[in-house]
């Protein structure tokens, strides 16, 4: 079986940030690509732009990883 692409959920928090870097490694490991998405229940207010820091987050998975994301 070949993993093709990997999805990995986060909400920001110090638990979704390790699963981002965690779903990195695993689409490493499979030459797959590594998709992200915010999800939430309840909006943060203190999070202005959620889907800009993801953008961001993206950007820093691609770069470190050397994947794509």
């Amino acid at each position: 079986m070949t993993i093709r692409s990997v999805l990995a959920l986060t909400d920001f928090s110090a638990q979704g940030e390790q699963a981002l870097d965690r779903a990195a490694l695993v689409a490493v490991e499979h030459c797959a690509q590594l998709r992200i998405m915010y999800f939430v229940d309840v909006p943060n207010p203190n999070l202005r732009d959620p889907f800009e820091r993801l953008a961001q987050r993206a950007q820093q998975l691609a770069r470190r990883h050397g994947i794509s994301v």
